[in-house]
């Protein structure tokens, strides 16, 4: 159990097992994807869902040789940005896009995201991950309005992307790395 000021997500991606309706199936695959802050709380999480699925197993008479088992596809710690570093972008993308359009503060999200794993090894290297509106300005409007809001983000049904954010996303992105290049 996590305590409840701990954020742990799991999501049922996928459920395959069998072939037609009138056969039952001999296994099953089941894809999973778990959301966590920290390390202790994905091993938790991890820990609980191969406890579940061998207690459903063992319960229902599963011989050892047909135990279920768990493929680790990828994992990726939480990215935390530096706030040194964004620190030194605030003002270089306040002047390029409005200073009502940065936003510097922003609760934590169990979206996962690996650019941070680029740096290998090297846990020295500062990162700051910048996040990019991507969609048409009125069709924004009207999710919020709606009461969604971030229907626009990558993994989601609703992913539309607005072409003409692509130009500014490639200046933020340039004037970024002169930004830090600078200092």
């Amino acid at each position: 159990m996590l305590p409840p000021l701990d954020t742990g997500v799991v999501t049922v991606g996928s459920i395959r097992a069998g072939t037609d309706n009138n056969v039952i199936p001999s296994d099953a695959l089941v894809k999973v994807n778990i959301r966590y802050f920290t390390p202790e709380i994905r091993q938790k999480m991890i820990d609980a869902i191969i406890g579940i699925s061998n207690g459903i197993a063992t319960t229902y008479g599963m011989p050892p040789d047909r135990m279920p088992t768990v493929v680790m596809k990828g994992n990726s710690p939480a990215l935390v940005n530096d706030a040194e570093v964004v620190d030194q972008l605030v003002g270089p993308l306040e002047a390029l896009v409005g200073e009502a359009n940065v936003v510097t503060e922003f609760p934590p999200a169990t979206g996962s995201e690996d650019a941070h794993l680029l740096r290998g090894d090297n846990s020295d290297v500062k990162v700051a991950y910048l996040a990019v509106g991507i969609a048409e300005p009125a069709a924004f409007r009207a999710a919020v309005a709606d009461g969604r809001l971030f229907p626009f983000s990558a993994h989601n049904p609703n992913f539309v992307v607005d072409l003409d954010a692509i130009p500014l996303g490639a200046k933020i992105g340039a004037v970024s790395v002169l930004a830090l290049l600078a200092n």
